[in-house]
C-alpha cells in the first residue's frame, strides 16, 4: 500500500472518530435544550468512593418499576418510563423493551425481579462539576444525602431514549451555589460580633 493511500485511511479514521464523538455531544446537547425535566431523588453513596475527578458520583432512590407480570432477563437493556408525582419529584411507572417514540424514557439494564417490581440500574451515576468545588462538593452531598431523601435531587432531562444530569440539588439550591457559599464564610476571617 503506497503512503499516500495510507494517509488517506488514517484521515478518515480520525474523521469518523470525530464524527461519532461530535454525535454524541449534539444528542447530549440536544437532550438538555428539549428534554422533558424530571426531578429525581438522590441517594447517599459509599463514603470512600463517593469522589473521582471532577465529578460527584450519585444515585437514585427510586430504581424499581411495577413488574405487572413482566418476565425480562437480567442484564437486559429496557426503557423506563418517569412520571412526574404530586410530591413534585419522578416515579417510575412502566417499563419498555424499545424505546417509545413520543414518551420520555431512559435507558436501564435490569438487575433483578422479584414478585412485584422489576429492579434496574439507570447510567446517571455521575454529576460534572469545577474541580475546584468537587472535595467540598463531595462532603456537602454525602453528608446532606445521607440526612434526608427529600434534601438531595438531581434535576434530569429525558428525550429520545436519552437522559442528561442537569443539575445536583440541595435544600433546592444547586450544589455549586451551597458549596460556594460555605467556601467563601471559611475563607472570610470571623467578625466581632460572632458568637
Amino acid at each position: 500500500m503506497r503512503t499516500g493511500a495510507k494517509w488517506a485511511l488514517f484521515a478518515i479514521a480520525c474523521l469518523a472518530q470525530w464524527g461519532v464523538a461530535a454525535r454524541e455531544i449534539v444528542l447530549h446537547e440536544r437532550t438538555l435544550r428539549r428534554g422533558e425535566l424530571f426531578r429525581f431523588r438522590a441517594a447517599p453513596v459509599d463514603p470512600v468512593d463517593a469522589f473521582r475527578g471532577r465529578y460527584v458520583a450519585v444515585s437514585l432512590w427510586e430504581n424499581s418499576v411495577p413488574r405487572d407480570g413482566a418476565n425480562i432477563p437480567r442484564n437486559t437493556q429496557v426503557y423506563v418510563e418517569p412520571q412526574n408525582g404530586e410530591d413534585s419529584f419522578a416515579h417510575f411507572v412502566r417499563v419498555h423493551r424499545k424505546p417509545p417514540t413520543n414518551i420520555p424514557t431512559l435507558p436501564a439494564r435490569v438487575l433483578y425481579a422479584d414478585e412485584n417490581h422489576l429492579h434496574f440500574v439507570i447510567p446517571l451515576d455521575r454529576y460534572f462539576l469545577n474541580e475546584r468545588l468537587a472535595p467540598e462538593a463531595e462532603r456537602v452531598y454525602g453528608r446532606r444525602a445521607q440526612m434526608s431523601h427529600d434534601e438531595t435531587w438531581l434535576a434530569v432531562r429525558v428525550g429520545h431514549g436519552r437522559a442528561a444530569i442537569e443539575g445536583l440539588y440541595i435544600g433546592g439550591r444547586p450544589i455549586e451555589d451551597v458549596v460556594r457559599e460555605q467556601l467563601s464564610s471559611r475563607s472570610e476571617p470571623a467578625s466581632l460580633s460572632d458568637p
